[in-house]
């Protein structure tokens, strides 16, 4: 059994570098971190491979989902406040081929799971729209 810290906004583990700060000094044999960049457009972002160096052995597990900024309302004076929302994981802000790249670069070749909030498709079509996505992305990188 292992125990992972995931990147997850709204906690104090929002980016690799934090995640890393909680598990410093442990095993990684029994500890890790779940990367989920997709939590990262919400809060934490770092660059993907510099993030996935920094955690080496800790990087434990990956989840696939992608999110995009929304306009969400202008004020009087022209400012802009923003939203994050779950997009398809092709149309959003994180590049995942870019990613997948990164993670054969490390070394990775553990699981990635697949978390897609984007409402685009109902279950069944979004499993099977976003395995064949990966499996198109890992066979060609």
């Amino acid at each position: 059994m292992k125990g992972l810290i995931e990147t997850h906004h709204n906690t104090i583990a929002a980016s690799a570098s934090a995640a890393l700060r909680l598990l410093e000094g442990l095993d990684a044999k029994y500890v890790g971190v779940l990367y989920d960049p997709g939590n990262m457009v919400h809060e934490g972002y770092e660059n993907h491979l510099l993030g996935m160096q920094m955690l080496g052995d800790y990087l434990a597990h990956i989840h696939m989902k992608n999110a995009i900024w929304v306009n969400d309302a202008e004020t009087e004076a022209g400012d802009v406040k923003w939203r994050v929302e779950w997009a398809p994981v092709e149309k959003g802000i994180v590049d995942w081929q870019q990613v997948i790249l990164d993670l054969k670069s490390v070394g990775y070749d553990g699981y990635i799971g697949i978390e897609d909030f984007s409402s685009q498709y109902d279950t069944a079509t979004a499993l099977c729209h976003n395995y064949k996505w990966l499996e198109q992305w890992t066979k060609n990188s």
